[in-house]
């Protein structure tokens, strides 16, 4: 009972966040249609709304991720909750995000496929098949993905909140590793100090379920620094 109302607290106040982003990301997505139909520039005028929303996805949930331990650890405890209960929440309440990101995202793809005469299956992850099969293998790729990052947030944000700013930074290193092996996998290009790395990666199942392991490594990590650590509450 008591972790349900963790849940759903953590669902609700992150899910206000969320309808605000996606907004403003579709916004900024029909203005880059129109400046590069201005400019005569067809990669923007092709632009497809999964690509176009994959890095801010990944990079929204990694800061939610991050601010997660410092806004909700402390209302758990105060409210009678377990740090156990935090971090099983956390778990709950990101993937219900990542998997109403993941939906809506693909939804309003289709949905600009017919506004904007673009294909709403390409998905730079997944190779090209049929609509409906592509959009089906798209959905865990890009699902696990902004699950991981949010995961990473957390992670990164319980060395920070547990040991400081010395070790934390340490926490931060752990972190670019975590995103170089996620880049192995999916065969993305990963760049740190002008140094990039670039692989073929694996296929799409395959790439789902290691990155479904490490997902696992990562918030096991996270769980176990949150486990002892004490809990600032104001």
């Amino acid at each position: 009972m008591k972790n349900n109302k963790a849940v759903s607290v953590l669902i609700q106040e992150q899910l206000k966040w969320t309808l605000w982003f996606i907004g403003i990301l579709y916004l900024v997505r029909i203005g880059v249609y129109f400046l590069g139909d201005f400019s005569q520039e067809p990669e923007l005028t092709e632009l497809v709304f999964l690509n176009f929303a994959y890095d801010p996805s990944k990079i929204y949930m990694l800061v939610i991720g991050l601010m997660s331990v410092y806004m909700f650890l402390g209302f758990c405890i105060e409210h009678g909750l377990t740090r156990k209960h935090y971090y099983q929440a956390a778990a709950l309440s990101a993937t219900a995000l990542a998997l109403f990101i993941t939906a809506l995202i693909i939804l309003i793809a289709v949905i600009d496929s017919f506004i904007f005469g673009t294909d709403p299956a390409a998905f730079h992850l997944i190779e090209a098949g049929t609509t409906a099969g592509s959009l089906a293998a798209s959905f865990p790729a890009y699902f696990i993905t902004v699950f991981m990052y949010y995961v990473l947030g957390m992670f990164v944000n319980s060395g920070f909140y547990r040991f400081g700013w010395i070790a934390g930074l340490g926490f931060v290193a752990a972190g670019f590793f975590f995103l170089l092996i996620e880049s192995l996998i999916w065969g993305t290009y990963y760049a740190v100090f002008n140094i990039g790395v670039l692989t073929e990666g694996l296929s799409a199942l395959p790439a789902v379920l290691a990155t479904v392991v490490l997902t696992a490594i990562i918030y096991s990590a996270s769980a176990a620094v949150i486990k002892d650590t004490p809990v600032k509450i104001e």
